[in-house]
Parts: C-alpha cells; structure tokens; sequence
C-alpha cells in the first residue's frame, strides 16, 4: 500500500518509482528502487553507489524534498 502510494505521488511530481527486479536475496540491490525523470528516462536517485540502492524511507524522504518535474513548454 505504502509503495503504491509513493508512485503516485511521485508520478505527479514528474517521475516514476523503478523497484530492482533482481530474485536473489543476497544480490546487491535485491528490494531496492530509483527514481527515474519521467520525461526523459533519466535516473534521478538511487543508481549510486550500486544500482538500485535506494530503500523505501529514501524514496519517502525524496518525495517530501523534492519539488515537481515538468516538461519543457508546460505550465509550472
């Protein structure tokens, strides 16, 4: 519920939550997220030191710093 949360949140800012796809428990990045730029593909937190690094207080802590991503031309 948390996470769905946060996607939503975060899609309205501009970006998408990407969680690691990765099946072994003891991978690195295994549970992790990044945060992308939804226009254009960018990460934009969570791809150092290792990809997929972030965990779910750091995306909630990135949603209440972070301020809205709009494209270039719309209304801010």
């Amino acid at each position: 519920v948390k996470e769905n949360k946060m996607r939503r949140q975060l899609d309205r800012m501009g970006y998408c939550l990407i969680k690691s796809r990765i099946r072994d428990e003891r991978a690195i990045g295994y549970g992790g997220y990044m945060i992308a730029n939804k226009w254009t593909n960018a990460v934009e937190a969570g791809h150092s030191p290792y990809a997929y690094c972030l965990t779910i207080d750091d995306v909630e802590s990135f949603i209440g710093d972070g301020k809205p991503n709009f494209p270039k031309g719309s209304r801010s």
